[in-house]
């Protein structure tokens, strides 16, 4: 029994290191693709966290959410599958100890087998008293009965020995698949305990840029609100736009920061639009500078927080200290733009917020206002501050 079980067992070995070898004796390892990918989106999503989350368009924030939320997808997926080996292990663990378990009482049963035969040998009740009658007997027919009932017995005990033999070596066989069941459980487990760190780190990537999300759609926010008496339409996108974003912050943070004082600011009205004190003189030198080259510019200033305070009042679940996302719909708390510290402005040129690159009116600002101590938000095309923020 045991020569055919290794006989099995070589045939196999043989079969599998012929499905297992390579094709040519130069050929190169194969990559683990499941590897492959999770090295690729670990390296974008290293990338799109530096993405600047306040002055990236649109479009550039929501691939780097992708990102990030394909990398911590992945990394729960790897860990998942880790887990599943660890149990897969741990199964084969309980199998090997229970197969030893099992052969040791077999083993167990053939010694108290063995021994009977050889103690009915001995007192001769077994083998040995048969072949002593066979010596007396006279009879030709008894004398060939009783040699038949010798070869048997003498067989069960031949018998014995063999299964014993091959138990014995069976046990030894289950000794050695518990040790390796139990290497390779720990082996799995050490692999959950090292994709955890992965996977903690992916998650706080994408806590961090959620947190910049959240500034970002609080900063958007409050300036749809601003532009609602110059543009209802593009406020209205912007609005729109912020809201999917916030739908796919969910698996960050988005805590919301301290809500801002903006107090009581000194303003004064240049052409029309409202602005702290601090900044009039120079945009009344850029819209005369504008003038001068044939470009009438016109737009928004200072907003009142009051209005964004009764919008969160209305809107949200904690007015002073829900980020805006938490708000149905979202909206940003007072002192998140530089609108309500009247250090901000949004261009109109012939009537019109000031909405693509491609306005002769932004390619002036683009070329000139920063002389006069403004500067743009990449994003939006109408919105120059003192911080480009």
């Amino acid at each position: 029994m045991y020569s055919n079980r290794r006989s099995i067992a070589v045939t196999l070995a043989l079969l599998l290191a012929v499905t297992l070898a390579p094709a040519g004796a130069g050929a190169a390892p194969q990559r683990d693709p499941g590897n492959e990918r999770e090295r690729v989106r670990q390296r974008r999503a290293q990338v799109a966290s530096q993405i600047d989350a306040l002055k990236a368009e649109d479009r550039e924030v929501e691939a780097a959410l992708d990102a990030l939320n394909a990398n911590v997808a992945t990394q729960r997926a790897r860990l998942a599958d880790a887990q599943r080996s660890v149990d897969r292990a741990e199964q084969e663990v309980v199998a090997a100890r229970a197969e030893e378990t099992k052969t040791a009482a077999e083993i167990a049963q053939l010694h108290t087998e063995v021994k009977k035969l050889a103690v009915e040998a001995y007192t001769g009740g077994g083998p040995a008293d048969l072949g002593g009658s066979l010596l007396d007997s006279d009879n030709a027919n008894d004398a060939a009965r009783r040699s038949t009932f010798v070869d048997v017995a003498f067989g069960n005990a031949a018998d014995s020995a063999d299964r014993l033999q091959a138990a014995r070596e069976d046990l030894e066989i289950a000794r050695q698949d518990k040790e390796s069941a139990a290497a390779e459980a720990a082996a799995r487990r050490e692999e959950v305990r090292q994709r955890l760190g992965p996977l903690t780190a992916a998650r706080d990537q994408q806590a961090a840029f959620a947190d910049k999300v959240e500034a970002r759609i609080e900063a958007r926010l409050a300036e749809a609100a601003s532009l609602g008496h110059l543009d209802s339409r593009l406020s209205a996108e912007i609005v729109s736009r912020q809201a999917a974003l916030a739908s796919r912050t969910q698996g960050g943070r988005a805590t919301a920061g301290p809500a801002r004082s903006v107090g009581n600011v000194p303003l004064r009205n240049v052409r029309g639009i409202w602005v702290h004190e601090s900044l009039a003189d120079q945009l009344e030198r850029l819209l005369s500078a504008a003038a001068a080259d044939g470009f009438s510019l016109s737009g928004g200033g200072y907003r009142d927080p009051a209005q964004q305070q009764r919008l969160r009042e209305a809107n949200c679940p904690d007015p002073n200290n829900s980020p805006a996302s938490s708000c149905r719909p979202p909206t940003a708390r007072p002192g998140q733009s530089m609108h309500e510290r009247g250090l901000a402005v949004d261009f109109t040129y012939q009537g019109r917020i000031i909405s693509s690159r491609s306005n002769p009116a932004y390619r002036w600002l683009s070329a000139n206002a920063s002389r006069f101590g403004l500067r743009n938000l990449p994003s939006e095309p109408w919105h120059w501050s003192t911080n480009g923020n």
